[in-house]
């Protein structure tokens, strides 16, 4: 009697029911909104959507196993059984189900590291299904580099070619590994994850205090294992630098890097050859109009048929486009040192580049809407 009593008292009623869905439908509604004012040119695909889930869950769930692992010893002298087994069961992902919530995704340079592994995991398929129909004598610019007889050069290429190993999951898909994430971003990744465990060990009837102090204490475990300068675009940049002491940066290079599929080394080859910082070179270097690598190759030197097949590799566009032609005819009429004062801003701090773009953006708005409203076109409205 007792427990059918508790029973029904713990059952939702049909009203909750009702009231759930209503609130359901009301947020799908306002997301389908916003989702509609969405220009088809800004939207992802269905495909890019995907990987960029897949990279972010693969993320999430090696960040949790990583605290997991540090909770278990932390916990297992008080914490039940029950908690323990949880804690050391490979299948449960208890972080899974908060990730469409997750206040990362709405974090834009997060975001924007998940796009950068997605868009470079496409450039590195085109890539390797180009290596069946390469010569053999051709061999990879980075097995090149192992071989080399300076020690710095082989060694740095060697670590670079350990980090891209940790880009490929073991089922040949892309990820994003937490030791690729800058210190801000691995940060807000590692307690973002530990608020979502804390919620699963509250229900364990654990107490605030403890769960608290042993999640504080895993999560700040975990990242006195970080080092920045093991990412993939510091070992890249460290490679790119001994390169350039020896002056082996060449415009060859550079093609052939992108070519073999190294585009962290590509990168870190065109922000030293052009003074532009490397983050923002990505910026260039997977935008889909190749209008702005152009500028940059212009401006170091890169001659035109080498530059257009770069540009042509790097975002799958052919000279039978019209519009891309006449880019590369551009490009040919543009001197190299108008294209070098071009680059001028994009020289500048990232911080004080996008402040200046953001506050001309809106003076350029507001001009534009002084000259509307000072038009004649302004009077002859209907509704005036």
């Amino acid at each position: 009697m007792v427990a059918e009593k508790h029973k029904k008292e713990t059952q939702p009623s049909l009203i909750e029911y009702a009231r759930d869905a209503l609130i359901h439908e009301r947020k799908r509604k306002k997301q389908i909104y916003e989702d509609l004012l969405i220009p088809t040119s800004l939207r992802l695909n269905e495909i890019e959507r995907y990987h960029i889930i897949k990279i972010f869950e693969h993320i999430t769930i090696a960040a949790e196993n990583e605290i997991r692992l540090y909770l278990v010893d932390l916990l297992e002298d008080d914490a039940p059984l029950s908690v323990i087994m949880l804690l050391n069961d490979p299948t449960k992902h208890l972080t899974l189900e908060w990730l469409s919530d997750s206040i990362l995704l709405r974090d834009q340079t997060f975001v924007a590291m998940l796009i950068r592994r997605m868009r470079t995991s496409f450039l590195q398929k085109n890539c390797h299904k180009r290596q069946y129909h390469k010569s053999p004598k051709n061999s990879d610019i980075i097995d090149s580099l192992i071989g080399q007889m300076d020690a710095d050069i082989a060694l740095s290429a060697m670590v670079l070619l350990i980090a891209e190993s940790r880009q490929i999951s073991h089922l040949n898909n892309p990820i994003l590994s937490r030791t690729d994430l800058s210190a801000e971003l691995q940060y807000k990744l590692l307690w973002w994850v530990a608020a979502c465990l804390r919620s699963c060990l509250l229900e364990a009837q654990l107490s605030e205090e403890q769960v608290d102090q042993a999640l504080s204490k895993a999560v700040r475990q975990a990242l006195t294992q970080y080092d920045e300068g093991s990412t993939l675009e510091a070992r890249a940049l460290k490679l790119a630098r001994h390169l350039h002491k020896y002056r082996k940066l060449s415009d060859e290079f550079i093609l052939q890097s992108a070519m073999d599929g190294h585009t962290a080394l590509m990168v870190a080859a065109l922000a030293i050859r052009s003074g532009v910082n490397h983050h923002y070179i990505w910026d260039i270097v997977l935008n889909e109009d190749e209008s702005p690598l152009l500028l940059l190759l212009k401006a170091i030197g890169m001659p035109r048929q080498m530059a257009a097949s770069l540009a042509f590799q790097l975002t799958g566009h052919s000279l039978d486009n019209h519009q891309i032609a006449e880019k590369v005819k551009a490009f040919e009429a543009l001197s190299q040192s108008d294209a070098d004062k071009a680059l001028a801003l994009w020289r500048l701090d990232e911080c004080y580049r996008e402040s200046i773009c953001e506050i001309e953006n809106r003076y350029k708005t507001a001009r534009e809407k002084k000259a509307y409203i000072a038009s004649p076109d302004f009077f002859q409205q209907d509704c005036l």
